[in-house]
This record gives C-alpha cells, structure tokens and sequence, in this order.
C-alpha cells in the first residue's frame, strides 16, 4: 500500500492543473431530508444537474424536514416519488429503507446519525440495507464531516491513469487515504480534488465528441 500510495502522490506531482481543493462544509449538514436525498440519489448520476437541483428543492420547500420524524411525515404526506421529483423505484425504495432504518434504531438528528456511523458497527449495520454499500456509506460520512475517501468511479479511473493497480474498493481508499496524509492533505480534500480533477477532464472530453460532431 506504501508504494502505491507514494505513486499516487508522484503522480499528482506530474499533473500541472491539478488543484487541491479543500471542501466547503456542508450547507445541509443538519437537515436530515437534504442529507439523505443527496446520499440516495448520488450513486451513477451526474451530481451537477440531477442530485443538486433536487438536494436544493428539498430544502427548499421542506426546511422543517430536518429531523429523520420529520422528512418521514413530509414522505408520508406527498410521496418520496414526489418530494424528490423521482421515478426509480430502486431508489424510492432505498430512501424508504433509509428512514425506516433510522426511526428503528432511535436515529433522529444528524448527531445521532453521526454517532451511528462513528462505529464499525453502525457501519455494517447500514450497509445492510439493499442497495448501501461502502461507497454510499463514505459519501454520507464525508456529508457530515468525517475525514475519510468516498471511491467513486472517479477515483478509480484516476487510479488506473497513475497505473496503480487495485483488487478491492477497500484497496483503494487506503491509497488514496494514504497518499493524503504523506501529502499532508485532509482525506476529504484529495477524494474532492480528485473528483473536481476528473469531471473538469470528462467534461472538456464530451466536449471535444461534441465539436467532432458538429
């Protein structure tokens, strides 16, 4: 893992516009229903155009719906396919499942979430809801403030563009975490400058295809 994470960091060395960004805190960090709608709706979308706008409505019109009693009322009352402006059930479910797992295990407040999440325990027990695994489960954390890498497929397109070659999602967020710490960097700091990295290379790529195009 040393190795690796020391190649990363050479590797980032070699990258003149990559930028390390430290995180702005997040601004719904308190409110349960933006929380969670960002945590369940992040996974294989584009975060920009889908999650945002949807994450912003919530608080929006539903700043009550900071408590997880309170975002279940508003569900209850108009409908998780209406609140989230959704129509994937997998989702719709997963949100359903998120709630129904934190009102059982007297999660109320984003302090008991994150008291919840600070243990192994809580971890596992999270992940046992269909369709929460390890990445959902870091992206929430990172959400609330933990200093931890939440391995996306941007990170690991990042991986293999510095030739580092992994076995397992565990496997990479070592590295990554890692490399951060040899660099002095905070772990939420690099996974987003990873992150801002590759989706500023993505979108000047699509936008290539698209000038070919014309």
């Amino acid at each position: 893992m040393t190795a690796n994470a020391l190649r990363l960091k050479e590797y980032i060395d070699t990258i003149d516009n990559f930028d390390f960004i430290e995180p702005e805190v997040c601004p719904y960090r308190d409110h349960i229903g933006a929380l969670f709608t960002d945590a369940i709706l992040q996974a294989g979308v584009n975060y920009r155009s889908v999650v945002r706008p949807r994450v912003e409505s919530v608080l929006m019109r539903f700043p009550e719906a900071d408590t997880v009693s309170a975002f279940s009322k508003v569900l209850d009352r108009y409908g998780v396919r209406e609140v989230l402006h959704w129509n994937n059930t997998a989702k719709i479910h997963r949100m359903e499942d998120l709630v129904s797992f934190c009102s059982f295990h007297s999660i109320e407040t984003v302090e008991d979430l994150t008291c919840f999440l600070n243990s192994e325990l809580g971890e596992e027990q999270l992940k046992e809801i269909n369709g929460i695994g390890n990445k959902t489960c870091d992206y929430m954390k990172r959400l609330l403030g933990f200093d931890t890498v939440a391995v996306d497929r941007h990170i690991r397109e990042f991986l293999v563009d510095a030739d580092i070659m992994f076995d397992d999602y565990f496997e990479i967020k070592e590295v990554v975490e890692f490399a951060a710490d040899i660099m002095a960097k905070t772990r939420r700091s690099l996974d987003y400058s990873i992150w801002s990295y590759m989706s500023h290379k993505r979108n000047n790529i699509e936008e290539l295809f698209l000038d070919f195009e014309l």
